[in-house]
C-alpha cells in the first residue's frame, strides 16, 4: 500500500522509452547520456592510436560507460513503478543523486586516467592513486546498493509484490544485482 499521493503505477510489461522518462527522470538522462560517452569514447578508439596493455587507451572507459548506461536504463525503467511523488521526497531525491554523482565520479577518473594512459583500477603507484583506488571501490559498492534500496521501495509500495510475478522478479534482481554485483567486485577488488 502506498502512503504517498497519488495512484500506483501500472507494472511496464516490458521497459519503454516513455518508462525511462516517466520513473526517473535523472536516471533517464543519465542512461543516455552514458550511452552517448560509449559512443564517444569508441569514437576516439578509432581515432587515437596511443595503447595501454595492448588495448586502446579508450575501449575501458567505453565499457564502464556502456554497462553505467544500462544500469541507469534499468534503474530508470524500475523507478516506473513507484508514484512520481515519491521522487519529490527525501528518499527520493537522496536515491536519485547518490547514483547520478556516484557514477559521474567513477566514469570521470576512468576517462582521466584513461587520457594520462594510467590504471585506474590496480593503481596503488603513488598514495594519490591509492587513495582514488579505494574511493572507486567505495563508489563502485556505493552504485550497486542503490538497487537493493530501490528494491525495498518498490516493496513498500506495491503490497502485492510477492504474488506478482513481473514485480518478485524486479525485487529479487535487485537485490541480487547488489549481492552478485558487490560480491564480485568485492573479489575482484582484493586481488593484486
Amino acid at each position: 500500500m502506498s502512503t504517498l499521493a497519488g495512484p500506483v503505477p501500472a507494472v511496464p510489461a516490458l521497459p519503454s522509452p516513455q518508462a525511462l522518462v516517466d520513473g526517473q527522470r535523472a536516471w533517464g538522462r543519465n542512461a543516455v547520456v552514458y550511452l552517448v560517452l560509449t559512443v564517444a569514447f569508441l569514437v576516439l578508439a578509432g581515432l587515437d592510436d596511443r595503447l595501454f596493455q595492448d588495448v586502446s587507451l579508450w575501449k575501458k572507459p567505453a565499457k564502464f560507460a556502456l554497462s553505467i548506461g544500462v544500469y541507469f536504463a534499468t534503474l530508470a525503467w524500475c523507478a516506473a513503478l513507484l508514484p512520481a511523488a515519491f521522487w519529490q521526497t527525501t528518499r527520493g531525491r537522496l536515491m536519485s543523486r547518490i547514483a547520478v554523482l556516484t557514477a559521474a565520479f567513477e566514469m570521470a577518473y576512468i576517462a582521466l586516467m584513461a587520457g594520462l594512459e594510467e590504471a585506474s583500477h590496480f593503481n596503488v603507484a603513488t598514495p594519490l592513486t591509492s587513495v582514488m583506488y579505494a574511493l572507486m571501490g567505495l563508489g563502485a559498492m556505493t552504485l550497486t546498493a542503490i538497487s537493493p534500496w530501490l528494491a525495498v521501495e518498490i516493496a513498500r509500495v506495491r503490497e502485492g509484490w510477492r504474488r506478482d510475478p513481473v514485480l518478485l522478479a524486479v525485487v529479487v534482481g535487485l537485490v541480487l544485482t547488489f549481492v552478485l554485483g558487490a560480491g564480485a567486485g568485492g573479489d575482484l577488488g582484493a586481488q593484486k
